[in-house]
């Protein structure tokens, strides 16, 4: 890798797409910004070797493009070569220079000449940066970076940079030693690793940049092995799907050159795999479940210290009140409002859901951009073999190591956060792998606010309830109340004034005369 050589193949590709490119004394300019990228600004041979190969266009006549230039150099090569007129090696150099730059956005100059609209260039530019071609997220995110034909958008330019560089780029890793310094570090290593046979190259990046203070991932090595080696693997084009499998967080080295080299055709498949997930532990805002009203206050301190143990086991919470089960269901949700929360009813899943593929419940749920809460109920009526699988899952080293067979490939969950609810008769069951808390059924005292809270959640409009109707409130139990209470907030639709004691019919709700268990209403007697 020549940086003088990549600077103006650089410097061509944006003439190519209509950045002027003539070097002028403005350091903003195209010429002298590459000219700064690729350390050429402090070796004045660098500096004199862009500015003759770069300039020699110039001289050819006519306002035609970059590729009738070449064309025209071409002929008159031919015509040289045939009369025995004198090599110019400087335009030899730069015509070369340029093929590589015509050759690498081939599919972008080869546009209608009635489309080569500034407007049309940059749709097709980003066509093909999308579809994976490592030349076109190079240009296109280098020309982001500095606002060439496109909106100035610092941040886009980097991500699409980044797509290129994590393919071993090594242009775009160069480029981004300057467009994203504070990860400077990374692709120092990456640029050490990529130019290890290149002591020149080598020096001269060191010289301005240092030497890199970390060892290049191991999947650097991985990729430059595989490319080139496989039909499905192309350095010239970076597969999205492979790219995400490469640069995933949850599936270890090994797995991931298995499920590279197994797979032939263009992309592995993959399916709905989280194969990049953040690995960070979700926030919880301990206020919320402070103020829940389901919950008695050693309950809450439990669950606080529970929850603020990311080191700890996961907390399961025993009830067999339904009403309460929802109340604090709901509270954790909030509690992990920057996260992204899934239920899974263990009850209501079969078997096949639990299977090592990539439909596994626990895995198609994940979401890939954000933390992830899994709120796992399970009761004393769920299948045994189906809680033996969730149970398995809640043990810390099961999700760090979690094994598929189809991909075949092990995941890293350990960052997927599990909050649990079972029943009494389940709680045993979890024991040996959850912080159980208990949840006692509601006092007196915490019975107000309860009913408020349920009202405020279950009725869609200003209707209130009367003073003697939470009164009377009062005297049921949390799941009776619960019932009532979304009566009442039927009734309250379309209706002004107050519920009253007459609307409802509390006769159905004798206070004891049965109570709810974890899988709904259950008789007694």
């Amino acid at each position: 890798m020549i940086l003088e050589e990549e600077a103006v193949v650089q410097l061509f590709e944006l003439q190519a797409l209509g950045v002027v490119s003539e070097r002028t004394d403005d350091p903003e300019s195209p010429a002298e910004k590459l000219c700064e990228h690729f350390f050429c600004d402090d070796e004045p041979g660098s500096r004199l070797f862009v500015a003759q190969v770069s300039g020699m266009l110039q001289n050819l006549p006519g306002d035609m493009d970059l590729t009738e230039k070449a064309y025209l150099w071409q002929r008159m090569d031919k015509y040289n070569k045939m009369v025995g007129k004198p090599v110019n090696i400087w335009e030899n150099v730069a015509m070369a220079l340029l093929s590589r730059a015509v050759a690498g956005l081939k599919e972008v100059l080869e546009t209608e000449p009635a489309l080569k609209s500034a407007a049309s260039l940059r749709g097709k530019l980003l066509e093909e940066a999308n579809r994976g071609s490592v030349r076109a997220l190079c240009a296109a995110g280098y020309m982001m970076c500095r606002g060439y034909m496109f909106p100035k958008d610092a941040e886009k330019g980097v991500a699409y940079l980044r797509r290129a560089a994590e393919w071993n780029d090594r242009r775009s890793l160069v480029l981004l030693l300057s467009c994203d310094a504070a990860r400077r570090q990374e692709y120092l290593a990456r640029l050490e690793f990529l130019c290890a046979g290149d002591e020149e190259t080598l020096k001269q990046i060191q010289t301005k940049c240092g030497k890199a203070e970390r060892s290049a991932p191991p999947e650097c090595a991985m990729l430059e092995r595989l490319l080139g080696s496989k039909k499905s693997l192309r350095r010239e084009v970076c597969s999205q799907a492979q790219a995400r499998v490469i640069s995933s967080s949850v599936i270890g080295v090994k797995d991931k050159e298995r499920l590279l080299l197994a797979c032939d055709e263009e992309a592995p498949q993959t399916g709905a795999l989280p194969l990049a997930l953040k690995g960070e532990a979700p926030r919880c805002n301990a206020v919320v479940l402070a103020e829940c009203p389901a919950l008695d206050e050693k309950a809450r301190r439990a669950a606080a210290k529970a929850l603020g143990d990311a080191a700890g086991k996961p907390l399961c919470f025993s009830c067999d009140s339904p009403a309460l089960t929802e109340m604090i269901s709901g509270a954790i949700e909030k509690a992990f409002a920057s996260a992204h929360v899934q239920k899974i009813e263990a009850g209501m899943c079969e078997a096949f859901e639990f299977e090592p593929s990539a439909n596994n419940v626990f895995v198609r749920d994940c979401d890939e951009d954000r933390a992830n809460v899994f709120i796992v109920s399970i009761d004393s009526e769920t299948n045994e073999r189906v809680a033996a699988l969730v149970k398995d899952f809640l043990r810390e080293g099961k999700r760090r190591s979690f094994r598929l067979l189809s991909p075949n490939v092990s995941l890293d969950l350990s960052s997927v956060f599990p909050v649990c609810f079972c029943d009494g008769e389940s709680e045993e069951l979890l024991r040996s792998v959850c912080e159980i808390v208990r949840v006692k059924p509601l006092c007196a005292e915490d019975k107000p606010a309860f009913i408020k809270a349920l009202w405020e959640e279950k009725s869609q409009n200003k209707v209130q309830l009367a003073p003697e109707v939470s009164a009377k409130l009062l005297e049921y139990g949390a799941d009776d109340i619960a019932a009532l209470i979304e009566k009442a907030a039927a009734l309250s639709r379309g209706r002004k004034g107050q519920i009253r004691v007459r609307d409802l019919p509390w006769e159905n709700h004798e206070t004891g005369a049965r109570k709810y268990g974890f899988g709904g209403m259950k008789n007694v007697g």
